[in-house]
């Protein structure tokens, strides 16, 4: 199960499909007086994008030309006039789905003597977690001490026993969400 540290503060799928639903009813109906040619009014709909950044997520509606500040991690899709509960499903997890895709993250080993030996970032949380295990399962193996833990994603990774100096493999590695 994934420590709630790394379970990024958004929507459930029913959540966002409610705000969905709410949307859709705002979605405006072209007016047929509008098109005297008769042309095709085509479906009426408003365009969506979910936006995650540093802790905190935002539905934002209408024309993305107002979306400013693009950081973060983004799913987009267009919401009708008449949603539906299972097409408000639909759409609310596909909008999660690319949020999710876009988050990264970011494993930093900083030693006790004041260097940075480990900076890598843009990494999926699999990637992260797993680079982050190799690191602590071979400073384990060479009698480091290791506390700390799952729970806040950062190890301090102690000098073994039998040393004179702190060594620079001694610091402390971190997991944290890549902005």
């Amino acid at each position: 199960m994934m420590n709630k540290r790394f379970q990024p503060a958004l929507p459930t799928i029913a959540e966002l499909a409610e705000i969905l639903i709410c949307v859709s009813a705002e979605v405006i109906e072209p007016d047929p007086d509008d098109y005297p040619d008769g042309s095709d009014l085509g479906e009426a709909f408003i365009d969506v994008r979910l936006r995650y950044f540093d802790g905190t997520w935002a539905l934002h509606t209408g024309s993305s030309d107002y979306d400013t500040d693009h950081r973060g991690a983004w799913g987009a899709s267009s919401v009708p006039a008449d949603l539906d509960q299972s097409s408000a499903e639909s759409i609310a997890y596909e909008l999660l789905e690319q949020v999710w895709e876009g988050i990264s993250y970011r494993v930093t080993f900083s030693a006790h003597c004041g260097m940075i030996t480990i900076d890598e970032g843009d990494l999926s949380l699999v990637d992260a977690r797993s680079m982050a295990a190799r690191v602590l399962r071979r400073r384990r193996k060479s009698g480091h001490l290791i506390t700390g833990g799952p729970d806040d994603h950062s190890w301090d990774v102690g000098e073994p026993e039998d040393c004179c100096m702190v060594p620079d493999t001694a610091g402390i590695l971190s997991v944290s969400e890549d902005h």
